[in-house]
């Protein structure tokens, strides 16, 4: 989760022009479903870092799980995780107090030369852990059924964790490692009950709002089945809806809520929106509760040909019971091409962020946003086409892709348009609406 904090100081390109205007969508009075996410049921997975996913190829009914060990983009590799227990709650384990004897599996792997994947089953008995664990190595093309016997036939709950590498680091994780479970078994010399989704039958898709013109980390918090970091809420300053963030517990440390024109879908950075104004603050309103030695913060950088020429920020580590009002100061060394604003919560669970209300003001900036076009993008996600219904009649739209390129542009003769993406690859696009001075982007997912 890391890797969050070390891309919030950079931007995000996919505008086709520069805008001397202010914020975008800076009243965050307009969302969109953005992105999806597929939630297995009961059992916590790693689908958001892309080394887990539900696969065909099962042992029992329809699918199983394959864990993958993927390159982390920072020189590392992430381990593929499946688990059943309460990660929200500290790793205290799914109830179950039949006395066992072992947990029965079947899997099959093909495991790099040097690593190994783990199997660990913690029984927690009043309060204590009982460690059952156990390695796997080299390749198996056909499901073997394995077990891991256990050390006491008690316990209060059981936390049982699947790893496509060591997570004892007792040897290095390899790329290229592959592991899939299906129908994980609580063995007892009685009757026990089934664990719950035990051959992963039951996945649910979830759909990720997101303020427009922005990336938020709701979408990777709840690809991990957990709740999201950013909401559109009611309890607004001015408008109809301000924004609610804050960090969630994902079994491998907090993610915080974060809202961002700095990163793109991946949660990647680039270098910003394009962007010329030169405005003298940014304002912009808030309640926050914080917690002891955590703080959020509201940042903005200006920047040209990927340097520096202005940035402030407004730190957070004190409570905003009401809205309050902040104002971030800039001075420029240059005319910037490119504008990035990310909005933090804290790291821990506790600290909320409420904000709404973002301004630039001074400068040669006016201190009123551009009415954006109140529009409807459906289906989202699509296959083939996608229709934009309006209330004010377009001059154009645009798709683009998530590198700024135009890949599509129609001239729509009503307030109803269709695009045809049946020919475009499977990702994110951005479609840009354009009336007169007035225009909107919303994300479509192209499966």
């Amino acid at each position: 989760m890391r890797k969050i904090l070390q891309l919030l100081f950079i931007g995000i390109s996919g505008f086709a022009s520069a805008q001397v205007g202010n914020v975008f969508n800076g009243n965050l009075e307009n969302w969109s479903i953005n992105d999806s996410a597929t939630v297995l049921d009961t059992w916590f997975w790693t689908a958001g870092q892309g080394t887990a996913e539900l696969s065909s190829d099962a042992q029992d009914g329809q699918n199983a799980v394959k864990l993958t060990n993927a390159d982390d983009g920072q020189g590392g590799i992430n381990n593929g995780i499946l688990a059943l227990g309460d990660f929200s709650q500290g790793f205290s384990g799914y109830p179950y107090q039949t006395p066992l004897d072992s947990i029965v599996f079947y899997a099959k792997y093909d495991i790099a030369a040097g690593d190994s994947a783990s199997v660990i089953v913690l029984q927690m008995y009043q309060g204590n852990p009982i460690p059952n664990i156990m390695t796997i190595g080299g390749t198996s093309t056909t499901y073997q059924r394995m077990g891991l016997e256990l050390i006491s036939p008690f316990q209060d709950s059981l936390l049982i964790i699947f790893s496509s590498g060591d997570l004892f680091g007792g040897t290095p994780s390899q790329l290229g490692t592959t592991i899939t479970i299906d129908n994980v078994i609580a063995k007892a010399l009685i009757p026990a009950p089934a664990l719950p989704n035990q051959s992963f039958e039951t996945a649910t898709t979830t759909y990720v709002e997101e303020p427009n013109g922005y990336v938020t980390t709701t979408g990777l918090s709840q690809s991990f089945g957990f709740d999201a970091t950013v909401e559109k809420t009611t309890d607004a300053q001015n408008g109809t809806y301000a924004a609610y963030l804050k960090a969630v517990f994902t079994g491998q440390g907090n993610l915080p809520g974060v809202i961002s024109n700095g990163l793109d879908a991946d949660l990647n950075g680039t270098n910003g929106v394009p962007y010329i104004g030169q405005p003298d603050s940014l304002t912009g309103y808030v309640k926050y509760t914080a917690t002891p030695n955590d703080q959020g913060y509201v940042y903005c950088q200006f920047t040209k040909n990927g340097s520096l020429v202005a940035d402030g920020s407004f730190l957070l580590d004190s409570d905003f019971s009401t809205y309050t009002k902040f104002v971030i100061p800039f001075t420029f060394t240059d005319v910037p091409d490119s504008m990035a604003l990310t909005i933090y919560s804290g790291d821990e669970a506790t600290s909320e962020l409420f904000i709404d209300n973002l301004n630039f003001e001074g400068g040669n900036v006016g201190v009123s946003e551009l009415p954006s076009i109140d529009a409807k993008v459906y289906p989202n996600p699509t296959a083939d086409f996608v229709s934009v219904s309006t209330k004010t009649k377009l001059d154009r739209i645009r798709v683009l892709d998530m590198n700024g390129a135009v890949v599509r542009e129609v001239t729509p003769n009503g307030i109803i348009a269709f695009i045809n993406l049946a020919d475009l690859n499977a990702g994110v696009y951005m479609i840009q609406m354009i009336a007169g001075e007035q225009t909107s982007v919303s994300k479509v997912i192209k499966k």
